[in-house]
């Protein structure tokens, strides 16, 4: 639920923003109460011409007290391939802790991770990072048409499975 409440949020700020260098600062709140942020970053990198994505969410105040969150993920992309050719996922959540860092290979369609060797995965793949980064770069959200679905095939945690976001259009508030 909780990647599902992400997704949303950068989703729809996808649409909109699409510059060389951003930071998007989300609150995450429980009615008055502030339960947490997060912090949506992308850079390009000139020196070897790679995109630098940064996700960072963790809790804040009470909601830190009972359930510490403190999650990052990275993603390095080489702008001719719009998917990550390396990832880094540093979870810190209460009493959990998860480290992973994996190397795509997308023309042989393979990941290597040294927690779970070498699997195949669908060229293409993206991670929590840089998903966003993906689908404004792709052109997959142009002209989107409402209850239309983009699937991308999507790592998490050591698997892959394909991610599947469905346009339900725009509300004006």
């Amino acid at each position: 639920k909780k990647m599902a409440v992400v997704f949303t949020m950068l989703f729809f700020n996808s649409l909109f923003a699409q510059v060389h260098a951003e930071k998007l600062h989300y609150e995450i709140r429980f009615g008055f109460i502030k339960g947490g942020e997060a912090i949506y970053q992308i850079n390009e990198n000139n020196y070897n011409g790679e995109i630098h994505a940064t996700l960072h969410g963790y809790t804040t105040g009470f909601a830190r007290r009972l359930y510490g969150v403190n999650d990052y993920f990275e993603s390095f992309i080489p702008k001719e391939q719009n998917a990550p050719a390396r990832t880094v996922k540093k979870l810190n959540e209460k009493d959990h802790r998860y480290d992973e860092e994996i190397t795509f290979d997308h023309k042989k369609g393979v990941a290597y991770s040294k927690k779970t060797g070498y699997q195949t995965v669908k060229s293409g793949i993206c991670d929590v990072s840089s998903v966003m980064y993906h689908l404004r770069s792709s052109g997959k959200l142009n002209n989107l048409k409402k209850n239309q679905v983009i699937e991308i095939p999507f790592w998490d945690t050591g698997e892959w499975y394909m991610l599947s976001l469905k346009y339900t259009g725009t509300e004006k508030i």
